[in-house]
């Protein structure tokens, strides 16, 4: 993963774990980020996306959270 990646994600981990610790009672759902209509498929920024997608859902999940996954 890129640095920029590793950074945004543990961004992401740091945000839903504050949230989950300060809010014991709330519920943390992970919806995806949506592709841009320039991105074409398999691009460096698709892929990116969709592995920030992934990471997301895993760590909402393991909060006992939930993820919308792709809709």
């Amino acid at each position: 993963m890129a640095n920029n990646q590793v950074a945004t994600f543990h961004l992401i981990r740091g945000g839903l774990r504050y949230v989950k610790a300060a809010f014991h009672d709330v519920s943390i759902i992970w919806m995806d980020i949506l592709p841009r209509l320039v991105w074409a498929h398999g691009s460096p920024e698709d892929r990116k996306r969709r592995r920030l997608n992934r990471l997301g859902r895993e760590m909402a999940r393991k909060i006992n959270g939930r993820d919308l996954g792709q809709l």
